[in-house]
């Protein structure tokens, strides 16, 4: 079955550091390619993402500037794409488990929108046992509000730096959550994208996996996948960098690529065989 990894595409640091990683995943899986959604905010920015353009790897600019998520969920919603699985991964995605990337897509199925174990996550920190207990000593915040603390994405980043080779030797095992999953790498086949793409613009339900809303909210792309069925990947690994609100200085945000940068660099030469 086909496999199209798509990416909310902008910001060139980002970009940088997760561009290699894919290139590993479409060597690697010949089924697969990566579809970049030039969504960026500087003309910069919108320029380097045309050189990725290659094989099995498309740049597409029809949105560019009105930032439109939901048509590219409608984009892939049209019945060519009906026997195609789907990889949703922000541009911010800084580490992948590129040799997992098979176990990750055997695991998606159904109506169940599948995560990877992702570092800087609420619901991914709660279904690591070792990173869970990490949080639940060190910090003093609800779980539905890491998104908007630095400190949690500190925290999640050090922990990873520290112990990534122990994390990409755990054994692959899918579990359920009833958390707030922030989709930030996410997989589904097409039907139940197409189900999430139908949701979109329409009235939210009043409460969803933990969250309250009004009656006037509507639903975006995240608060529709916490409406279906979830699932996340132990044993897949992925590194998301930093939510909006969670606001890091430019100094973290660096340190944090530096990190990661340096994590790829020994995980692509193939010291790190998992």
């Amino acid at each position: 079955m086909d496999v199209v990894l798509f990416t909310f595409a902008g910001r060139q640091p980002n970009m940088k550091l997760q561009a290699p990683l894919m290139h590993r995943i479409l060597e690697e899986h010949p089924n697969a390619r990566w579809d970049i959604w030039n969504l960026a905010r500087t003309t910069l920015d919108a320029v380097y993402l045309q050189t990725l353009s290659g094989q099995r790897v498309r740049v597409f600019n029809q949105f560019w500037r009105a930032r439109a998520y939901e048509a590219v969920y409608r984009y892939y919603a049209r019945p060519r794409y009906r026997d195609t699985l789907f990889v949703k991964c922000d541009d911010d995605i800084v580490f992948i488990q590129t040799g997992r990337f098979g176990d990750f897509v055997d695991a998606i199925r159904g109506d169940t929108v599948t995560s990877a174990l992702t570092i800087n996550n609420g619901a991914s920190t709660h279904a690591h046992p070792a990173l869970w207990q990490h949080f639940t000593t060190r910090m003093r915040i609800p779980l539905l509000e890491v998104h908007t603390h630095a400190g949690f994405a500190h925290l999640c980043h050090v922990y990873f730096h520290e112990h990534w080779r122990d994390m990409l030797a755990e054994p692959v095992q899918l579990v359920d959550t009833e958390d707030w999953v922030s989709i930030n790498m996410i997989g589904m086949t097409q039907p139940t994208l197409a189900a999430l793409a139908e949701q979109l613009g329409t009235p939210s339900p009043l409460f969803i996996a933990g969250r309250d809303f009004q009656r006037t909210d509507k639903l975006g792309d995240e608060g529709a996948v916490n409406t279906m069925p979830r699932k996340i990947l132990r044993g897949f690994t992925a590194a998301h960098l930093g939510f909006g609100p969670q606001q890091p200085t430019i100094e973290q945000f660096d340190r944090w690529r530096a990190g990661y940068a340096d994590i790829a660099a020994d995980y692509l030469s193939n010291k790190v065989v998992t």
